[in-house]
């Protein structure tokens, strides 16, 4: 299917990531065991209160583990570094972490260190007596429940990176995670879902004070000291729509203050992130993120949970970060592989084969970083052993579409989408009322595909590119900047 049109690059500024050797990523655990221990149940296709789950966590962060993904061809994991549980409480685990880099190093893998951005646990508290003070607050002084709590897990809350302290607390993790030779650094859970803290409060008044010329025209307020931030989500209220872009600036802020630090590092250190991107979630209303952020980092995960294939007569997979990504000049890895027929996460409907061949194909044509048998070393049928070890085909065929998509990578890194039709991805419109924007803009996206039609999208802040767009769908946009509108 002709989805896009490749032109050669020319008179754009060329992304940074382009310029590397093609990826081939892969899951290589990303949390440690007492995660898994805490959480209880299944987490992801692991049973945290298994009696192998020990087992399989020594399997997976061992030299085999290494040895068998380089002969899959994978060039690039993330693995745990630290998930939120205290710098000292997670001491032994990132010491182990350690060792694992120097081992994949060995086998000439490259190494993304997991660093979770978003997690507050009880044991942080043994480290710095200010974390008390570090969760998101609802407007009754508390974090129960989400968006301030991840769901039913109480036990992590989520961070208020306006409190002093905690941005200097996750940066030393980072430093620890370079000093420990981690070739990039993945950050999880990058948002401002939003809080009510007496610091925000403050911060949001500034922020308007500095933002905003005329409040009773703009805002229809007359005194922005009293001022508070929104109770409920509104998305046609000026003072709401104000808080989001409060929001989108403070993650900004975040990435800007952990990339600066990395350039600080003596060698190039990656920096890449989950920010929410997905093409069934408001990143922008929900988590306080605008696709303008993914131009500070080197790489970004797309966590949607989307595997390629055909479901309830709708294309589902990758397109959407894959398409927005390109067109703000960022590589995406994609997190394919993870929805299923069966409802069991990581276990594809379709063979082992076949799921790979998806996943590999969906990435070159759409140009974006591979993922490598995303479920290799998960668990299966209730033991430690993971098909990346115990099955050698599937290792071989992982090596043989690596190889393959090595060889197409120069075409991708040189080329850019040119396709005539775009898609307008207006941060506006997401704010005025991202839950309707969302839907239209998938609902077009689904019919472009579907009829094999050449699409793009345009970003609100890359206003550059309208002039190579012949047809310019606007789905459901119900307001422009004054840029985009001239």
């Amino acid at each position: 299917m002709a989805l896009t049109v490749h032109e050669r690059k020319s008179g754009l500024e060329p992304d940074r990531a382009a310029k590397s050797a093609p990826m081939v990523w892969t899951w290589a655990a990303w949390e440690p065991l007492r995660f898994y221990r805490r959480h209880g149940g299944f987490h992801e296709q692991q049973e945290g209160d298994a009696l192998w789950a020990g087992e399989w966590m020594d399997l997976v962060s061992s030299p085999a583990t290494a040895r068998a993904l380089a002969e899959a061809g994978v060039s690039w994991v993330t693995t745990h570094f630290y998930k939120g549980f205290g710098l000292k409480a997670e001491k032994a685990e990132m010491e182990q972490a350690a060792r694992l880099i120097r081992e994949y190093h060995r086998r000439h893998i490259r190494v993304f260190a997991y660093i979770q951005y978003g997690t507050i646990s009880l044991e942080t508290l043994a480290d710095d007596p200010m974390a008390a003070d570090w969760p998101r607050r609802d407007w009754n002084g508390q974090h129960d429940g989400h968006p301030y709590e991840y769901g039913s897990q109480y036990w992590r809350a989520k961070p208020c990176v306006n409190q002093p302290g905690f941005l200097d607390y996750l940066l030393k993790a980072v430093a620890m995670a370079v000093d420990a030779g981690a070739d990039g650094i993945w950050l999880d859970n990058v948002n401002a879902d939003g809080c009510h803290c007496p610091r925000c409060q403050d911060e949001f008044r500034d922020f308007l004070r500095r933002t905003v010329k005329n409040p009773p025209a703009d805002l229809g307020v007359e005194d922005l000291a009293r001022i508070e931030i929104p109770r409920a989500e509104r998305p046609r209220d000026p003072v709401f729509q104000r808080w989001v872009r409060f929001r989108c600036e403070e993650t900004r802020r975040s990435l800007e203050k952990i990339r600066d630090a990395l350039g600080r590092a003596g060698r190039k250190v990656l920096l890449a992130a989950n920010v929410g991107l997905g093409s069934s979630q408001r990143p922008v209303l929900d988590n306080g993120n605008w696709v303008s952020n993914l131009s500070l980092l080197d790489f970004t995960y797309a966590e949607n949970h989307l595997f390629p294939g055909w479901r309830e007569s709708k294309i589902v997979g990758q397109h959407f970060p894959m398409a927005v990504c390109e067109a703000i000049g960022v590589r995406v890895i994609p997190g394919a592989g993870f929805g299923t027929a069966s409802g069991l996460h990581f276990r594809p409907s379709v063979p082992r084969a076949a799921a790979l061949r998806r996943c590999f194909a969906e990435s070159a044509f759409f140009g974006a970083h591979a993922l490598g048998g995303p479920w290799g070393l998960r668990p299966e049928d209730g033991g430690a052993l993971p098909v990346l070890l115990r099955d050698e085909a599937f290792r071989r065929e992982n090596r043989r579409l690596a190889d393959a998509y090595r060889g197409v990578w120069p075409m991708l890194s040189e080329s850019r989408n040119a396709a005539p039709a775009a898609i307008f991805h207006s941060f506006e419109g997401c704010i005025a009322d991202e839950s309707a924007f969302s839907g239209c803009e998938g609902a077009v996206a689904q019919l472009l595909l579907q009829h094999q039609i050449p699409f793009r999208y345009v970003p609100g802040d890359r206003l550059e590119l309208l002039s190579e767009i012949r047809l310019l769908i606007m789905p459901r946009v119900l307001a422009l900047s004054d840029d985009a509108g001239a």
